[in-house]
């Protein structure tokens, strides 16, 4: 059965943009709302009740090592949108604090100074499993590789790379030299400047000895060379100059039931899902089709393997 491990802050935003203006009781839930049935939808297309949830936190160690490390977000919000976006995040602060573990799911990390990509990379480096990696940030592309027993893809919501199609759309190339190709090229989205007129398709063609002329001159550079190394502990995974190591040393147990379903369900007003049908579709999904609301078939513990 496969493991999903799910980078959290994508998926919140995800439901904020599909779900984000429902509200139950003059309360906004739509975050909340579009996580649950994600959970339900990632369950039944993967088969599996193996879920892992990774949380960003608002305190990272590279803001502290590059000050300009996603700087510009949120920057010129309205008072009104501040407020919103409060609201926003106390929905990811219950989904995290109160839904996943009254629901029984109990692999729910958060940690000081790291992103969930950070997290995310530390568990799939240490734990043998079939794993999914759900996410779109192209980041995590450096983790996918190919095992015959535990393989690391990555779930985009619309398509599945592994490390075969990862190779054919990048020149041959590794999937762990990605934070390479980052590092020369930068992150938009993270507000890492890369060198000047190179993009992913250079770097990438760089890396695998068919870069030429203006890009090539540029990457070998003084100058270019400097930018590649000071980026690369931004944007490899995960973060290596933590000031703090990351602490999960193994997985529990969950302990999910149908019955602790229906109570957040009820407790949010989601009455959508207390139908019978969708009730039906949970206990399909999750608990092998057991209806007598008892607890599910609990996963094994997964043990983190020492460096």
């Amino acid at each position: 059965m496969v493991r999903l491990v799910i980078d959290c802050s994508c998926l919140c935003y995800k439901a904020l943009w599909t779900m984000g203006d429902l509200s139950q009781d003059q309360k906004r839930v739509g975050v909340i709302f579009g996580f649950i049935k994600q959970i339900l939808t990632l369950a039944k297309k993967f088969e599996t009740n193996k879920f892992v949830f990774c949380w960003d936190h608002r305190n990272s160690y590279r803001k502290l090592e590059c000050p300009s490390y996603k700087a510009s977000r949120r920057k010129d919000l309205t008072d009104v949108q501040i407020i919103d976006m409060q609201d926003v995040f106390r929905q990811f602060d219950e989904i995290r604090e109160l839904l996943l573990p009254v629901m029984g799911f109990v692999n729910s990390f958060q940690q000081s100074g790291y992103e969930a990509d950070d997290l995310i990379a530390h568990i799939v480096y240490r734990i043998p499993d079939d794993t999914v990696i759900v996410s779109t940030d192209n980041d995590l592309l450096q983790l996918i590789r190919h095992d015959r027993f535990c393989p690391v893809r990555i779930y985009n919501y619309k398509n599945i790379t592994d490390e075969t199609m990862f190779r054919q759309a990048w020149y041959g190339l590794d999937p762990i030299k990605w934070a390479e190709v980052k590092a020369i090229a930068g992150c938009n989205s993270d507000e890492v400047k890369g060198i000047v007129g190179v993009g992913e398709t250079t770097a990438a063609k760089y890396l695998m000895g068919m870069a030429k002329g203006k890009g090539l001159e540029r990457i070998e550079s003084k100058m270019g060379k400097e930018i590649a190394y000071r980026n690369m502990s931004l944007v490899g995974l995960p973060y290596c100059n933590g000031l703090k190591p990351i602490k999960i040393t193994e997985m529990g147990e969950d302990s999910l039931s149908i019955e602790k379903f229906k109570v957040i369900f009820g407790q949010y007003g989601f009455r959508s899902l207390l139908k019978e049908e969708e009730v039906d579709k949970w206990t399909r999904s999750f608990f092998g089709g057991k209806e007598d609301g008892g607890e599910s078939r609990k996963a094994s513990v997964w043990k983190i393997q020492r460096d």
